[in-house]
């Protein structure tokens, strides 16, 4: 996508993705490019701003006018064309101003297309962590059934409670219950992922348990402000902005006059010379009340255009020092559970797991250690994809990172 340029050409149309390939990330996000109503939407808005450029640079449609003498006169009939030019550098103000239009679509369409590939990716991070999370449930099931095994044997010899394979089995069924559940939760987060890739909701999709590598913040330190100006929302602000300030320089242009030059032709009868007259016409900006509200209105635009440059500016500062923050956030939970928690958490669970075949420990510590490695665990798999999501979000605000081109539209360009 080159949103600058008023009219870039259209890409060509990526193939469809074969029926029996199964889908990924990028994928989907191609999809999410092709067939998002909200992203067909921005294409034709900007199309159509590019479309009022010519227009605005271009003279009003020439006259051509015809009279006939029904009285009987030396003068048959005459012949009128005259063309209507505006005051000098007029065309230009109103081309420059529809260029200025056509560049902020054309970043409002980039921000569209951030917008949709970030909750594409976020969608999908969540059913990532979803399905990382029925795994580890899973195996955690697996596990407690072990233990359940070794206390039936514990008691069948005497050396353990009936109380202790009842607690097990519990913890079987309260972990399969957990797993029916996020099962079920998977559905809905199917049909959201679906969705927001521009996909039948129903649409089957694999049990996706890996994330893609994705670009970092170079200084999570502080925000740059190469961040802040490549934001396409801001650039698009910046456009309008441009074209504000065009249209205040063209209100200035109302209390000029126009130019009227014209050519009559007139067939005379009865062996006269036809005759040949030229015409030049200036209309007069009389109604200078009608002007001055006119350059008013033109400087309030152009104030309220600044004002929104510096509010959003101030926001999106705002924004990406708290996805920052969660970034920072995330990466020091991952790398604590990582290197700390969760290899203290398996030791204990093994050394209580061992204690309990020689019947050292008790039933109660060892089912502890067990759920609380399961907590950890899953805490580690949501700081990991806190931090990709996190991530993702700073690409859409600091408009980093490739975007797939949405100029895919090439419809109208066919029938044209």
């Amino acid at each position: 996508l080159a949103p600058s340029p008023p009219s870039p050409s259209p890409a060509p149309r990526p193939s469809p993705l074969a029926p029996s390939s199964p889908p990924s990330l990028d994928s989907l996000l191609r999809e999410a490019a092709e067939r998002s109503p909200e992203l067909r939407a921005a294409h034709h808005r900007w199309r159509a701003a590019v479309a009022r450029v010519p227009q605005a640079a271009s003279l009003p449609d020439p006259e051509l006018g015809y009279g006939y003498f029904i009285e009987r006169m030396n003068t048959r009939q005459v012949f009128r064309v005259s063309q209507m030019f505006p005051w000098f550098g007029t065309l230009d103000l109103r081309a420059g101003e529809a260029e200025k239009r056509a560049e902020s679509a054309a970043r409002l369409l980039e921000a569209d297309v951030r917008r949709v590939m970030f909750e594409v990716k976020e969608a999908y991070a969540e059913y990532v962590y979803l399905n990382r999370s029925i795994g580890l449930l899973r195996e955690n099931r697996d596990l407690v059934r072990e233990l359940e095994d070794v206390a039936r044997r514990r008691y069948q010899a005497g050396q353990a409670g009936r109380a202790d394979v009842i607690r097990f089995q519990m913890e079987v069924e309260t972990l399969a219950d957990d797993v029916r559940s996020l099962e079920d939760e998977r559905r809905v987060l199917r049909a959201r992922l679906n969705s927001v890739a521009g996909r039948p909701v129903s649409s089957e999709l694999p049990p996706f348990t890996e994330l893609p590598e994705i670009e970092t913040p170079e200084d999570l330190d502080g925000v740059s402000e190469q961040w802040i100006r490549g934001n396409p929302l801001l650039l698009a602000r910046e456009s309008e902005r441009e074209a504000a300030e065009q249209g205040r320089r063209l209100a200035g242009r109302d209390n000029r006059p126009g130019f009227m030059l014209g050519v009559e032709y007139m067939d005379n009868r009865g062996g006269a010379p036809d005759e040949v007259m030229g015409m030049v016409s200036v209309s007069i900006p009389v109604w200078r009340d009608r002007n001055r509200a006119r350059l008013r209105e033109a400087r309030s635009e152009l104030d309220a255009a600044r004002d929104e440059v510096e509010a959003l500016s101030l926001r999106l500062e705002s924004d990406l020092e708290r996805v920052l923050f969660r970034i920072r956030d995330a990466e020091r939970k991952r790398d604590l559970f990582a290197d700390q928690l969760l290899p203290r958490a398996r030791e204990t669970l093994e050394t209580l797991h061992a204690g309990y075949r020689a019947g050292e420990d008790g039933f109660i510590d060892l089912l502890q250690a067990q759920r609380m490695l399961l907590d950890q665990e899953l805490s580690y798999e949501r700081a990991v994809v806190d931090r990709f999501q996190r991530v993702a979000e700073w690409q859409r605000l600091a408009g980093r990172g490739e975007i797939l081109n949405t100029n895919i539209l090439r419809e109208g360009d066919e029938n044209e």
